[in-house]
Protein backbone atom coordinates (compact mmCIF):
# COMPACT_ATOMS: atom_id res chain seq x y z
CA UNK A 1 0.00 0.00 0.00
CA UNK A 2 1.37 3.15 -1.19
CA UNK A 3 2.15 6.10 1.25
CA UNK A 4 2.17 10.39 0.21
CA UNK A 5 4.93 10.95 2.76
CA UNK A 6 6.93 7.94 2.64
CA UNK A 7 9.79 7.43 -0.41
CA UNK A 8 8.41 4.16 -2.02
CA UNK A 9 12.40 3.17 -2.24
CA UNK A 10 12.45 3.42 1.90
CA UNK A 11 9.30 1.72 1.96
CA UNK A 12 10.44 -1.08 0.11
CA UNK A 13 13.55 -1.66 1.44
CA UNK A 14 13.57 -0.46 5.05
CA UNK A 15 17.20 -2.05 5.94
CA UNK A 16 19.25 -0.11 3.99
CA UNK A 17 17.93 2.80 6.42
CA UNK A 18 18.60 0.79 9.43
CA UNK A 19 14.66 -0.17 10.24
CA UNK A 20 13.60 -3.99 10.47
CA UNK A 21 11.83 -5.64 7.01
CA UNK A 22 8.86 -6.85 9.02
CA UNK A 23 7.00 -6.85 5.90
CA UNK A 24 4.83 -9.99 4.81
CA UNK A 25 4.45 -10.87 0.55
CA UNK A 26 0.79 -11.04 -0.24
CA UNK A 27 0.07 -13.55 -2.64
CA UNK A 28 -1.78 -11.68 -5.76
CA UNK A 29 -4.32 -14.45 -5.58
CA UNK A 30 -4.92 -13.84 -2.14
CA UNK A 31 -5.55 -10.13 -2.55
CA UNK A 32 -8.00 -10.77 -5.27
CA UNK A 33 -10.12 -12.98 -3.31
CA UNK A 34 -10.44 -10.67 0.08
CA UNK A 35 -11.13 -7.95 -2.72
CA UNK A 36 -13.95 -10.32 -3.79
CA UNK A 37 -15.61 -11.14 -0.89
CA UNK A 38 -15.02 -7.42 0.18
CA UNK A 39 -17.34 -6.88 -2.95
CA UNK A 40 -20.29 -8.96 -1.90
CA UNK A 41 -20.87 -8.52 1.66
CA UNK A 42 -20.41 -4.72 1.55
CA UNK A 43 -20.82 -3.65 -2.25
CA UNK A 44 -18.44 -2.13 -4.43
CA UNK A 45 -19.61 1.31 -3.18
CA UNK A 46 -18.87 0.38 0.36
CA UNK A 47 -15.51 -0.58 -0.74
CA UNK A 48 -14.67 1.94 -2.27
CA UNK A 49 -15.85 4.58 0.33
CA UNK A 50 -13.69 2.89 2.68
CA UNK A 51 -10.90 2.78 1.22
CA UNK A 52 -9.61 5.99 1.81
CA UNK A 53 -9.93 5.82 5.39
CA UNK A 54 -7.48 2.93 5.02
CA UNK A 55 -5.02 4.57 3.22
CA UNK A 56 -5.06 7.42 5.32
CA UNK A 57 -4.71 5.35 8.50
CA UNK A 58 -1.60 3.51 7.02
CA UNK A 59 0.11 6.92 5.55
CA UNK A 60 -0.60 7.90 9.19
CA UNK A 61 1.47 4.89 10.27
CA UNK A 62 3.80 4.71 8.04
CA UNK A 63 5.01 8.70 8.55
CA UNK A 64 5.53 8.05 12.20
CA UNK A 65 7.98 5.10 11.21
CA UNK A 66 9.91 7.03 8.74
CA UNK A 67 10.22 9.81 11.25
CA UNK A 68 11.45 7.30 14.10
CA UNK A 69 14.48 6.51 12.30
CA UNK A 70 15.71 10.10 11.27
CA UNK A 71 13.42 10.64 8.01
CA UNK A 72 16.92 9.68 5.93
CA UNK A 73 17.44 11.34 2.69
CA UNK A 74 16.90 9.33 -0.78
CA UNK A 75 19.74 9.40 -3.10
CA UNK A 76 20.05 7.84 -6.51
CA UNK A 77 23.23 6.25 -6.23
CA UNK A 78 21.36 4.39 -3.05
CA UNK A 79 18.68 3.48 -5.08
CA UNK A 80 21.18 2.42 -8.11
CA UNK A 81 23.08 0.18 -5.94
CA UNK A 82 20.30 -1.94 -4.81
CA UNK A 83 18.76 -2.18 -8.19
CA UNK A 84 22.26 -3.24 -9.12
CA UNK A 85 22.42 -5.76 -6.56
CA UNK A 86 19.01 -7.50 -8.05
CA UNK A 87 20.37 -7.39 -11.54
CA UNK A 88 18.06 -4.30 -12.53
CA UNK A 89 15.46 -7.10 -13.16
CA UNK A 90 12.91 -6.20 -10.72
CA UNK A 91 12.16 -2.39 -12.08
CA UNK A 92 10.51 -1.83 -15.20
CA UNK A 93 13.14 -1.57 -18.54
CA UNK A 94 15.27 -2.64 -16.10
CA UNK A 95 17.69 -3.21 -19.58
CA UNK A 96 17.41 0.93 -20.21
CA UNK A 97 18.26 1.58 -17.09
CA UNK A 98 21.13 -0.60 -16.42
CA UNK A 99 22.73 0.85 -19.39
CA UNK A 100 21.87 4.54 -18.21
CA UNK A 101 23.28 3.94 -15.57
CA UNK A 102 26.72 2.55 -16.52
CA UNK A 103 27.06 5.80 -18.59
CA UNK A 104 26.51 7.65 -15.96
CA UNK A 105 28.68 6.16 -13.51
CA UNK A 106 31.63 6.60 -16.86
CA UNK A 107 31.96 10.15 -16.87
CA UNK A 108 35.20 11.64 -14.66
CA UNK A 109 32.87 14.73 -14.10
CA UNK A 110 29.97 14.62 -11.60
CA UNK A 111 26.30 14.22 -13.07
CA UNK A 112 23.08 16.19 -11.48
CA UNK A 113 19.80 14.58 -11.90
CA UNK A 114 16.68 17.09 -11.81
CA UNK A 115 13.49 15.24 -10.98
CA UNK A 116 10.23 17.03 -12.36
CA UNK A 117 6.82 15.50 -11.80
CA UNK A 118 4.67 14.95 -14.73
CA UNK A 119 2.14 17.08 -15.28
CA UNK A 120 -0.07 17.98 -18.45
CA UNK A 121 0.26 21.04 -19.86
CA UNK A 122 4.06 21.52 -19.00
CA UNK A 123 5.73 22.29 -22.27
CA UNK A 124 8.85 19.95 -21.13
CA UNK A 125 6.67 17.34 -20.33
CA UNK A 126 4.53 17.11 -23.41
CA UNK A 127 7.55 17.64 -25.02
CA UNK A 128 8.68 14.25 -23.74
CA UNK A 129 5.63 12.55 -24.15
CA UNK A 130 5.83 12.97 -28.06
CA UNK A 131 9.49 12.29 -28.44
CA UNK A 132 8.83 8.66 -26.29
CA UNK A 133 5.70 8.05 -28.60
CA UNK A 134 7.63 8.51 -31.43
CA UNK A 135 10.82 6.73 -30.65
CA UNK A 136 7.54 3.28 -29.87
CA UNK A 137 6.41 3.53 -33.04
CA UNK A 138 9.81 3.47 -35.01
CA UNK A 139 10.04 -0.04 -37.09
CA UNK A 140 14.05 -0.61 -36.17
CA UNK A 141 15.57 0.73 -32.96
CA UNK A 142 18.45 3.28 -32.87
CA UNK A 143 21.72 1.76 -33.32
CA UNK A 144 23.07 2.45 -29.49
CA UNK A 145 26.61 2.42 -28.39
CA UNK A 146 27.20 0.55 -26.01
CA UNK A 147 30.79 -1.11 -26.25
CA UNK A 148 31.62 1.43 -23.47
CA UNK A 149 28.92 0.13 -21.06
CA UNK A 150 30.41 -3.49 -20.88
CA UNK A 151 33.18 -2.59 -18.28
CA UNK A 152 30.54 -1.37 -15.75
CA UNK A 153 27.41 -3.62 -16.14
CA UNK A 154 28.23 -6.43 -13.59
CA UNK A 155 26.01 -9.78 -14.84
CA UNK A 156 23.20 -11.26 -12.78
CA UNK A 157 21.87 -10.20 -9.04
CA UNK A 158 23.38 -11.02 -5.76
CA UNK A 159 21.59 -14.02 -3.62
CA UNK A 160 21.15 -12.04 -0.74
CA UNK A 161 19.17 -9.59 -2.30
CA UNK A 162 16.97 -11.56 -3.62
CA UNK A 163 13.83 -13.47 -2.07
CA UNK A 164 11.38 -15.98 -3.11
CA UNK A 165 8.61 -13.80 -4.38
CA UNK A 166 11.18 -11.72 -6.02
CA UNK A 167 12.83 -14.52 -8.10
CA UNK A 168 9.37 -15.40 -9.15
CA UNK A 169 8.72 -12.20 -10.72
CA UNK A 170 12.47 -12.27 -12.22
CA UNK A 171 11.51 -15.98 -14.18
CA UNK A 172 7.74 -15.13 -14.72
CA UNK A 173 9.70 -11.63 -16.38
CA UNK A 174 12.23 -13.32 -18.01
CA UNK A 175 9.67 -16.21 -19.59
CA UNK A 176 7.06 -13.78 -20.94
CA UNK A 177 9.95 -11.24 -22.49
CA UNK A 178 9.35 -11.61 -26.21
CA UNK A 179 13.25 -11.87 -27.67
CA UNK A 180 13.93 -9.14 -30.14
CA UNK A 181 16.84 -9.18 -33.10
CA UNK A 182 17.29 -5.83 -33.68
CA UNK A 183 20.75 -4.61 -34.35
CA UNK A 184 20.70 -2.36 -31.05
CA UNK A 185 20.24 -5.75 -28.92
CA UNK A 186 22.31 -7.52 -30.86
CA UNK A 187 25.14 -4.91 -30.71
CA UNK A 188 23.98 -5.09 -26.92
CA UNK A 189 24.36 -8.62 -26.35
CA UNK A 190 27.88 -9.15 -28.61
CA UNK A 191 29.73 -6.56 -26.61
CA UNK A 192 28.22 -8.38 -23.13
CA UNK A 193 29.62 -11.48 -24.37
CA UNK A 194 32.65 -9.86 -25.10
CA UNK A 195 33.24 -8.87 -21.84
CA UNK A 196 32.48 -12.24 -20.44
CA UNK A 197 35.36 -14.15 -22.79
CA UNK A 198 37.93 -10.90 -21.48
CA UNK A 199 37.31 -12.41 -17.79
CA UNK A 200 37.07 -16.28 -18.95
CA UNK A 201 38.47 -16.72 -22.16
CA UNK A 202 37.48 -20.17 -22.28
CA UNK A 203 33.86 -19.20 -22.58
CA UNK A 204 33.15 -19.83 -26.55
CA UNK A 205 29.85 -19.17 -28.74
CA UNK A 206 30.17 -19.95 -32.14
CA UNK A 207 27.12 -18.08 -32.87
CA UNK A 208 27.85 -14.89 -31.52
CA UNK A 209 29.42 -13.51 -35.13
CA UNK A 210 26.16 -14.45 -37.04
Amino acid sequence: MPSGHVPAHAMQYPELFGALDCRIEVPQQAVDMLCEELTREEGPVSQFQAWPGLTAEFDKWASAAYEEIGAPSLTMAKAWDRWQDEGFHTIENGDLIELTVAKIRERKAPAKLIWVKGHSGVAGNEGADKLAGEGSRKPVEDDINVEAFASLIIPGAKLKAMTQAKAYKVIRKLTMKKPTQSRGSLEYHRAYFDSIQTHYPGVENRQTNR
